[in-house]
């Protein structure tokens, strides 16, 4: 069942913010549990406000300078999309370009449902237009802020959209991160870097998109991290961040790698244990953050869940 009610957007910081929107109503998806209570998730919030107007910042951040890898390295990547139930294609959209050592992973504003636009064609377009705009790119200097500009322009869906796109670079993972789409890196049971998150509040992230107040490419945060062999990177939509802690995917990871799996294994067995949590009562990401913002939530958040996991390894060694 679907209303749309106020947002009731908790401490003086947002308020302000919150009262320059041309719109502050959120869909709210009711889901009747086991037992009497009914457990409210919110689908992401189109955003029409003004954009801050700040630079983008750039993350470069590196090990101590013990770990040096002989020869160059290799992603190695794998994927799954689960959409969530009730959805045909969903809202996330993804791709993977091994050959140019490149991914992306995009999610479309589920906000935009309430308006009659099919909230995931934003996202298709795009990842669509950032996989012709790499191809143009030179080999092994990938410019993504170039990319992302290109596939922005050349999308003409109405909506918005998260997105995420990295490359594998002279020993860095190089990306462009806007809104709460994003990437962290496993070694050895530690997460040495985790993708920061851009909102505005609570559930707004950043959004490219086709109102003219969206956030533009500028304000994708620039990040550059020095890989080493065997480091796990796992990439995805909110729909797994917001339904898995850090420990939880180190976890899954540490297993998946002592189980032997590949990457395109260990991507599906994340992905069904955020679905799981999402259906589930216990406390994740997204219900913590949802009380520090005001709202009276518990258990998961029922998405579209993308997972990318890329095990980064030597050139040499074999594809996985």
């Amino acid at each position: 069942m679907q209303r749309k009610i106020m947002a009731d957007v908790m401490g003086a910081v947002f308020q302000d913010l919150v009262t320059r929107c041309m719109t502050t109503f959120v869909n709210l998806d009711i889901r009747q549990t086991k037992g009497p209570l009914c457990y409210l998730r919110p689908g992401s919030r189109p955003f029409f406000c003004k954009t801050f107007s700040r630079n983008a910042e750039t993350h470069s951040l590196s090990t101590d300078g013990k770990i040096l890898n002989s020869r160059p390295l290799k992603m190695f990547p794998g994927s799954c999309y689960l959409p969530k139930p009730g959805s045909n294609r969903g809202d996330d959209a993804h791709f993977i370009c091994e050959e140019d050592q490149t991914f992306g992973v995009a999610d479309g504003v589920g906000g935009w449902a309430s308006m009659g636009v099919d909230a995931g064609e934003f996202a298709r377009q795009l990842i669509y237009h950032a996989q012709c705009a790499i191809k143009d790119e030179p080999k092994g200097a990938i410019n993504l802020m170039r990319v992302l500009e290109k596939a922005f322009s050349n999308t003409r869906a109405i909506g918005g959209s998260t997105a995420c796109i990295a490359t594998l670079r002279d020993e860095y993972i190089h990306a462009l991160n806007i809104g709460d789409s994003g990437f962290m890196v496993v070694r050895k049971g530690s997460v040495p870097f985790h993708s920061p998150v851009q909102q505005h509040f609570f559930n707004c992230p950043y959004q490219l998109g086709s109102d003219p107040n969206s956030d533009p490419p500028s304000l994708a945060e620039n990040i550059k991290f020095h890989l080493a062999t065997g480091d796990v990177i796992v990439a995805g939509t909110d729909g797994l961040f917001d339904n898995l802690f850090d420990n939880e995917v180190v976890e899954a990871v540490l297993q998946g790698n002592k189980e032997g799996l590949g990457s395109q294994e260990m991507a599906s067995r994340i992905a069904q244990l955020a679905q799981e949590r999402a259906h589930g009562d216990s406390d994740t990401p997204f219900s913590v953050a949802a009380r520090e913002a005001g709202y009276s939530f518990s258990g998961g958040k029922i998405d579209d869940i993308t997972v990318i996991v890329a095990n980064v390894a030597c050139t040499d060694a074999s594809d996985q």
